[in-house]
């Protein structure tokens, strides 16, 4: 991983653990819990989730998939998906094409 990834995912955690921290903290404490305080920890939540998408598509999500085998377990649960080389590149396309979605 170069430089420049390192410092990306460096920041994209620090973002995430801190949002992860502000959201629990609302929603654990109940004197935080008035009208706007709610959604800011909802929006703290959503965008916990596009640091962690955005985090994988500056990595690689062909890496990422291929490292946890993403793309066998899809090919195992999808139904008349074939376990060829060709299956599997289509399993990894789709699973890269969804996570380009979500983000």
């Amino acid at each position: 991983m170069d430089k420049e990834r390192f410092f990306f995912a460096s920041l994209c955690f620090f973002s995430i653990f801190g949002l992860l921290f502000i959201a629990i903290t609302i929603f654990r404490n109940p004197k935080l819990q008035a009208h706007p305080q709610k959604l800011i920890a909802y929006i703290c939540v959503a965008e916990a989730c596009m640091s962690w998408n955005a985090l994988i598509q500056v990595i690689g999500p062909v890496l990422v998939l291929c490292y946890f085998g993403a793309e066998q377990i899809w090919s195992y649960t999808i139904p008349n998906q074939e376990m060829t080389e060709e299956g599997l590149l289509k399993s990894l396309n789709t699973l890269c094409i969804s996570n380009g979605l979500t983000f």
